[in-house]
């Protein structure tokens, strides 16, 4: 048996109506004391309370988000019309495939914040995935990755991520 308190207190509460008379109104020269009270206590109802039941086998969720931020160390502000692209590659020894991309409008100074949301059912634990990021104007590249940054599987984080953009010419 558990303690509920939520029962226990409306308990304590019904005690305290009986022996209080239910609201009667008594004369002042009545003394609770001086009638013996009989208290009848209803049996506990069982209470179902929402609790989450463990399961055995949880599912992953569908989808999952990859975060971080993106930084480079020249000193300027990004244009109004930038873009910044953040691309999710499987890489293979055949040549990167995009599973998923994103283009947004970035702020305009460092740290550069990002998510990727992707979809578990497109992860395989065997494979390796990458990273890209991209910062361009007017479809030229301004800043970008040298390398695609491993994430995910085999060890490489998918939150928290703190990318190194370089210049572009």
């Amino acid at each position: 048996m558990t303690f509920q308190p939520r029962a226990a207190l409306t308990l304590a509460a019904l005690v305290v109506v009986v022996t209080t008379g239910c609201g009667r109104l008594e004369t002042p020269q009545q003394s609770a004391i001086d009638e013996p009270t009989s208290v009848t206590i209803p049996a506990r109802e069982a209470v179902a309370e929402a609790t989450p039941s463990p399961t055995p086998t949880e599912a992953p969720p569908a989808v999952r988000t990859i975060t971080g931020e993106v930084f480079y160390r020249e000193r300027i502000r990004l244009p109004s019309d930038a873009a910044m692209t953040v691309t999710l590659l499987q890489r293979g020894d055949s040549g990167d495939s995009v599973i998923v991309r994103s283009t947004f409008t970035p702020r305009p100074q460092v740290p550069i914040p990002f998510e990727l949301e992707y979809r578990t059912a497109d992860i395989s634990a065997g494979a390796s995935y990458g990273l890209d990021v991209e910062i361009t104007r007017r479809g030229e590249v301004i800043f970008a990755l040298s390398d695609p940054a491993p994430v995910i599987t085999k060890g490489a984080p998918q939150s928290g991520l703190k990318l190194l953009l370089r210049r572009r010419s």
